[in-house]
């Protein structure tokens, strides 16, 4: 088994134009912009207590349906899934960005931005189904 390696980042796909408010939603979930060097439609945001960057890319690609989605997602983990859900519910609407609700039980919940994200969702979790402590 490798023994030096370190994960890095992973990448996400996101609608042309989409970066910017991208980045802001994600700084809304306590993350933070990390890397993003002129014009480049890409950047790196960080969950700098867990050292976990996720890359945010643009790409010229038709967004997926949901039930295409669900299988890819970004998974976050909370004692209260549904104050948070709340918050981002209350966030989006302030800021102008349309999101769409479901989830898996009532701690498990997920939520889509279709005028953002292109190929994922992102979950919000009661519990670590591996027994992490949150």
């Amino acid at each position: 088994m490798l023994e030096e390696l370190e994960l890095h980042h992973f990448a996400l796909k996101i609608r042309p134009g989409s970066l910017e408010k991208a980045i802001e939603f994600f700084e809304e979930m306590g993350m933070k912009l990390s890397y993003r060097e002129g014009d480049v439609r890409w950047a790196l945001v960080e969950f700098v207590s867990k050292k976990i960057e996720i890359q945010l890319i643009e790409v010229e690609e038709k967004t997926l349906k949901i039930e295409e989605k669900l299988a890819t997602h970004v998974a976050f983990l909370t004692k209260n899934p549904q104050v948070e859900i709340k918050e981002l519910e209350k966030w989006s609407k302030q800021s102008d960005v349309k999101l769409e609700f479901g989830g898996w039980g009532k701690e498990m919940l997920w939520f889509d931005a279709p005028d953002i994200f292109v190929n994922f969702v992102v979950e919000v979790m009661g519990y670590s189904v591996v027994g992490r402590d949150i």
